[in-house]
């Protein structure tokens, strides 16, 4: 085993004192050896801070703490800069995974030297995108995907530190989809491990008492995507139709006399008015090392058909 490449497991955290035991168990009980535990607490405000401090005295788990709640993409960051692993595999608190999932992991890496990420399988089987550039989950055993969700998502470290890790302006909501469209940019493929099996327990729901954070959020986020990724050939048409969207849906929430959802949504759309030349400026990087024979265009969609992009597309709008 001291021949196997080291994977690190970094977990961020907060608020998760019913999930840490479960997650943590879990990944003792890997066949797999040649691994460390990284948990970076999010400022979390119940006792998760205690919990964690218990597990400082082990040789496999490690525990950081950030001072200010600053959400997963920060946390994550943070901990693959502690890492010492060939391979990084995130996972949420609230997961658990199968004795063999590791080791399926770090197998399918070193067999396949264009493999960037992977995501194991989860309720999910990773998703792409629609015309609107909206990602749309899937649920096949198609191995190539476009996109790999953060709560089972590993990915070459070397390759991670190259294309800059997760986007820290993402606080919540989009920066997997981000961070996957950039391995497709840097030349690489992701896959999906249907044999690497993670456990997802805590599934997030939209609906009429979601916060106005989400759609702050996924407006911000997912128009920000488009303006840092996307081709210009598909940005030129994209970015048009994903706002009307976005703001069709504020037109809805408007109906609904849900007002404030509806300013959120704006907001996030002005975020990156406001910050467009910032973010042009993180296109300009990605472009630098961005492949020329990447297969993104091919990959983005998928199998798209009308089904997904008038029902998986617009699923999210008719149920909020």
């Amino acid at each position: 085993m001291k021949n196997k490449p080291v994977i690190s497991i970094i977990i961020p955290c907060f608020n998760a004192e019913k999930y840490i035991k479960k997650c943590l168990d879990s990944i003792l009980q890997s066949k797999y050896l040649n691994h460390e535990i990284i948990l970076v607490d999010d400022n979390s405000n119940d006792k998760t801070k205690e919990i964690l401090t218990k597990y400082k005295k082990s040789k496999k788990i490690k525990a950081f703490f950030l001072n200010k709640n600053s959400g997963p993409a920060k946390a994550r960051n943070y901990g693959a800069r502690k890492a010492r692993g060939k391979y990084l595999l995130f996972l949420d608190i609230d997961t658990e995974i199968d004795e063999h999932c590791l080791k399926q992991v770090v197998e399918k890496f070193e067999q396949n030297k264009k493999l960037g990420a992977v995501q194991a399988s989860l309720d999910t089987a990773g998703h792409f995108l629609t015309f609107f550039g909206f990602p749309y989950e899937v649920r096949s055993k198609q191995r190539l995907i476009f996109g790999a969700r953060s709560a089972g998502m590993g990915i070459r470290k070397d390759l991670f530190e190259k294309i800059g890790g997760f986007d820290e302006d993402y606080f919540i909501y989009g920066e997997d989809t981000d961070l996957s469209w950039r391995v497709w940019l840097a030349g690489h493929e992701v896959h999906y491990l249907p044999e690497a099996k993670v456990y997802h327990f805590q599934k997030s729901s939209l609906n009429k008492k979601t916060g106005y954070r989400i759609f702050y959020e996924g407006a911000k986020n997912n128009t920000q995507n488009i303006l840092k990724n996307a081709p210009a050939t598909i940005l030129l048409w994209m970015l048009p139709f994903h706002i009307l969207a976005w703001l069709f849906l504020s037109l809805k929430l408007l109906g609904q006399k849900r007002g404030q959802h509806a300013i959120s949504i704006w907001r996030g759309l002005g975020w990156n008015l406001k910050n467009l030349k910032k973010t042009l400026v993180k296109r300009k990087t990605i472009a630098g090392y961005t492949n020329p024979n990447n297969q993104c265009r091919q990959i983005m969609f998928g199998e798209i058909n009308l089904k997904a992009l008038f029902s998986k597309g617009w699923r999210w709008f008719w149920h909020v």
